[in-house]
């Protein structure tokens, strides 16, 4: 089967990995990929994998030209089924393809409007545009989990045209051994000048507003003037960038922690296993979310995880992260104290099993395949 994703992303995240996943599995399952993309880093994980990719991006929110462009390429090309991700790209492609006279046209807004960080005027016209939208043009619209489906028949979805899908993770890159983790934990210390002896507690994802990094900076500070946790005996490490970098380094210093904190900026992917290795506690306090990837990530690495009581995470973490009230750092001060003060037995082994038996990446590109054919 001949395959386009589209997204109109160029900095990577959890959807972007998410597709980068989809092209690896389909590719291993004998299906011709192509990809629709804009440029830089995720251009070229897609390449790597095998695809073939083309750079373009949509420059509005209806955008003609890519329109045009789109169904030129998907009628001469022989395109058998799209799947785009996220708003803009939805839009354009599902126009473009039921234009070009593709059957199978699958749609994926990775985060429900809902849980956007914009005014709830907006929130709520996205809702109806897009339940719109997929009603009339959609073959399929994925729902990573039972509480995103639900979110979405609330947005005006029918439930007949929801499929729910979790994402996968390739759990065995994730089985690292304390020798190979000691070597990790160096080379990334020197990389970042960090003191090798300070236990770090991590963050990895793209520094914007949903993903909340000010509320754990709030934290972090908060936990050194109530002397919950030594000065000297402890680092921040953010793995990520994007726009609100700047602005993040700027509450660093405003907070007075600005020599306790480390900000990597965008990082190539193959850092991300040394990140995993460096962390001695993970905290996610993301605003909103349709999944969460590097929960598991931090999960299947054998990490305590602190993250927020969105309801998806508590579906995708199950009991093992300990949860703080989203939105709220003064929760997560008390939580973040609690863990590290009291560690108690982490379930390690339990985790792991949660992770490897809900989550395989194995079973992720069986799912997929198996919607892919059904829709054929």
């Amino acid at each position: 089967m001949k395959i386009l994703y589209t997204l109109n992303s160029k900095d990577p995240g959890g959807m972007e990995q998410h597709v980068l996943d989809l092209v690896t599995q389909m590719l291993a399952r004998g299906h011709q990929v192509f990809v629709w993309c804009n440029g830089g880093i995720i251009y070229d994980w897609y390449i790597k994998a095998g695809a073939k990719v083309i750079q373009k991006t949509i420059k509005n929110d209806l955008d003609v030209g890519y329109i045009k462009d789109l169904k030129k390429f998907l009628q001469e090309n022989n395109i058998e089924l799209v799947h785009a991700h996220e708003l803009k790209a939805v839009t354009n492609t599902l126009i473009a393809a039921f234009l070009a006279g593709v059957k199978i046209r699958i749609s994926h807004q990775h985060t429900p409007f809902t849980n956007w960080q914009v005014a709830k005027s907006k929130r709520l016209i996205y809702d109806l545009f897009y339940s719109i939208l997929i009603s009339l043009l959609g073959s399929k619209e994925v729902a990573l989990t039972q509480s995103i489906k639900q979110a979405k028949i609330k947005a005006g979805i029918p439930t007949q045209k929801l499929v729910v899908i979790p994402n996968g993770v390739d759990i065995y890159k994730f089985f690292v051994a304390e020798n190979e983790k000691a070597m990790y934990k160096r080379e990334v210390c020197k990389k970042y000048a960090i003191d090798p002896t300070t236990l770090i507690i991590g963050n990895l994802s793209r520094a914007t507003a949903e993903k909340g990094q000010d509320l754990l900076l709030k934290a972090f500070a908060k936990l050194i003037d109530d002397k919950a946790i030594e000065r000297e005996k402890y680092t921040l490490l953010i793995c990520g960038g994007g726009e609100l970098e700047s602005s993040l380094w700027e509450l660093a210093g405003t907070l007075g922690i600005k020599d306790r904190v480390v900000i990597t900026g965008r990082f190539d992917d193959g850092l991300k296993i040394k990140f995993y290795s460096t962390f001695d506690y993970f905290v996610f306090p993301t605003l909103a979310e349709g999944f969460g990837i590097v929960l598991i990530e931090a999960l299947i690495a054998g990490l305590p995880v602190v993250c927020s009581d969105l309801e998806v995470l508590k579906e995708v973490g199950a009991n093992y992260p300990v949860y703080f009230k989203t939105g709220d750092w003064e929760d997560l001060v008390s939580k973040l104290a609690d863990l590290i003060s009291l560690p108690g037995e982490l379930d390690k082994t339990g985790q792991i099993n949660h992770v490897k038996d809900t989550y395989s990446m194995e079973k992720f590109g069986e799912n997929y395949d198996k919607l892919y054919r059904s829709l054929a």
